[in-house]
């Protein structure tokens, strides 16, 4: 699992020395028991200036007492400082639900929990939190790192929804820009406070009246949108998606399989679909589609009735290849 979660990691320890300490607290987190002895702690610092570190891939032995950071903070000036902060999440008297331990220290986000717990539930997994496990985590990983493939250093990206934005952040290593828009303002702000770089654009919108040019993108990407959209907006979706992409561009999408998921019930997804609808609705406006089937952390081409989710690439062009 380490290599994994090491690939995902969007900071640097340039990023993490540069960052601002100062009035840094820990504002959520989690100790999440992987087995017996190990365990993964995750936690979101903010400091006074309310810009935020999503701190992830740090791993506690409690046998030997040994913490093991990620090169991002072990080479970094301030990994005394991160490592204060995992003392005070060991120290910590945490709630466990199975095996994960939650640390919630900010009143707004315990306030939003009461309100919304069908979201957090569902839909708000906010990276380095109880709300996001290691597994799930690495599902959603899995899709970026697969999609990362299509980009070139060149490229510009657009990724709506973004959600949290970790997947943007992730993009941008990649490429030359990322576009990062999502609906909800929370996300949007997470995103800029918390993965600050220079190459990413954070924009509040909707992905069915998209506020770009005409062929701006050379990749679009739209993870676990499309079973949110009403379905008379479903052609406006694709039909903004064609507009801002280039001409030889890609628009991905990933939505989850109907069929493996007949006893589960999202109360937030207006419409699961299975490969066939996805596909018929995908041909009417794409010359070129090719399928690829999520099966926990592989994913393979072609269709699998296993998939948990099916990701198609699409475009009105050639067909461009995996690098």
């Amino acid at each position: 699992m380490i290599p994994k979660f090491i690939e995902f990691t969007p900071y640097t320890d340039k990023y993490i020395d540069s960052f601002d300490f100062e009035g840094s607290k820990i504002r959520i987190g989690k100790v999440e028991k992987i087995t017996d002895e190990v365990s993964l702690i995750e936690f979101i610092v903010k400091n006074k200036k309310g810009q935020q570190l999503a701190l992830q891939n740090i791993w506690y032995n409690h046998s030997t007492k040994q913490i093991t950071f990620p090169d991002y903070i072990s080479l970094s000036k301030n990994k005394k400082k991160i490592q204060n902060f995992v003392y005070q999440m060991l120290k910590s008297r945490l709630s466990y639900i199975g095996n994960i331990g939650g640390f919630i220290n900010d009143e707004e986000i315990l306030e939003d929990i009461k309100e919304n717990q069908l979201a957090y539930n569902w839909e708000r997994g906010i990276p380095a939190t109880q709300f996001m496990p290691a597994f799930g985590y690495l599902k959603t990983r899995l899709r970026y790192s697969f999609v990362s493939k299509f980009i070139k250093e060149c490229d510009v990206i657009l990724d709506a929804a973004c959600g949290f934005g970790y997947g943007s952040a992730y993009f941008s290593k990649f490429c030359n820009k990322v576009y990062a828009l999502d609906l909800a303002e929370d996300n949007i702000k997470f995103g800029e406070n918390t993965y600050s770089f220079k190459n990413i654009n954070w924009i509040l919108g909707d992905v069915t009246a998209l506020p770009f040019e005409n062929d701006k993108f050379d990749v679009y990407v739209s993870f676990e949108t499309f079973e949110h959209l009403p379905l008379n907006t479903i052609d406006n979706y694709i039909e903004k998606a064609i507009r801002v992409v280039k001409k030889d561009g890609l628009f991905i999408l990933s939505t989850p399989n109907r069929e493996t998921r007949q006893n589960i019930h999202n109360p937030f997804h207006i419409k699961e679909y299975s490969i066939q609808e996805l596909s018929s609705i995908l041909k009417q406006y794409f010359k070129n589609i090719k399928f690829f089937s999520q099966v926990n952390f592989t994913v393979t081409e072609g269709y699998n009735e296993h998939a948990f989710n099916f990701i198609a690439v699409c475009t009105n062009s050639k067909l461009l290849g995996l690098k």
